[in-house]
């Protein structure tokens, strides 16, 4: 029984923490990561290749991050592109996940100002959006905050008479 139990532990904690991993403050963008490393598992070569080509990624720089840092594939989509919507430079976000990992994408994210309710976080989204199901993000509309101050009342018009014309003497 305790070897059972044993297994059962050993296969479900990798497992949420894999899942717990890009805790970015945003369920959507969380589940389009995820998606994006499942498929990246099953097709690593095209993964490998729209990172290189797309974010101007070098083969061997990408390999050390896989493989000296320990980077996994959403890791890496996620340094790149937070590196793309922030302006910064791709060494400065591994840097940055060099020191923080531990914390989380999340605390990586705001360092580089990448936080929901800013522009750059939902560019981010959009693009993880894209990539994980392959069409754009639908567009939800933002609603207006209501105004506290009443709208003024619109004030009839008034009433004109038309001007008589005077007809020059002839």
């Amino acid at each position: 029984m305790k070897k059972v139990a044993s297994f059962l532990i050993y296969l479900l904690v990798p497992a949420s923490f894999a899942l717990a991993q890009y805790d970015l403050a945003d369920a959507e963008l969380n589940e389009s990561i995820n998606t994006i490393t499942s498929k990246a598992k099953t097709q690593f070569s095209e993964f490998k290749t729209f990172i290189t080509q797309n974010y101007g990624v070098g083969r061997d720089k990408y390999d050390m991050w896989q493989n000296s840092i320990g980077m996994n594939l959403g890791d890496i989509y996620l340094a790149v592109e937070i590196a793309k919507v922030s302006r910064r430079s791709q060494d400065d976000v591994i840097a940055s996940y060099k020191k923080n990992k531990a914390q989380g994408w999340g605390v990586i994210a705001k360092e580089f100002g990448v936080k929901p309710g800013t522009d750059a976080f939902e560019v981010l989204k959009g693009h993880a959006y894209q990539k994980a199901n392959g069409k754009p993000r639908p567009v939800v509309a933002k609603s207006k905050p209501k105004s506290k101050t009443p709208a003024k009342k619109a004030t009839p018009a008034k009433k004109t008479t038309p001007k008589e014309t005077v007809k020059p003497k002839t």
